[in-house]
């Protein structure tokens, strides 16, 4: 996977696999880069070779999300509600270099990629 950055490797990966993924995921890190992990697809017991890890400097961090029944909750209050959240600015998918850029500078509210026209 480092193939597809050039050589570099990936700066935060989303690993929502675990298992046997998780190694993968730590081989294609760049240098102090970051695997979140936050789904275990594949089982709650992971084995991973060390080296990459070690190799990157890299962090691995474990996230919890809520439950189904907290969403829907959630959902329905923002509903209810009739929450909108505040939009700062919207991008074309071939515009996300410019979206990051924005969000950098530090955006009043949300930074929205459009995938489709």
């Amino acid at each position: 996977m480092v193939e597809l950055t050039g050589g570099r490797g990936a700066d935060h990966i989303l690993e929502m696999v675990g298992g046997d993924n998780l190694g993968r995921s730590l081989s294609a890190l760049a240098p102090a880069g970051r695997v979140t992990l936050i789904g275990v697809l594949d089982g709650f017991d992971m084995r991973f070779p060390v080296l990459p890890l070690f190799q990157t400097q890299g962090t691995i961090q474990g996230v919890t999300v809520g439950n189904r029944r907290g969403l829907e909750d959630f959902v329905r209050a923002v509903d209810s509600l009739r929450l909108e959240p505040v939009v700062d600015a919207t991008y074309a998918l071939n515009e996300f270099p410019k979206a990051l850029e924005h969000l950098d500078r530090g955006p009043f509210g949300k930074v929205v990629i459009r995938v489709r026209e």
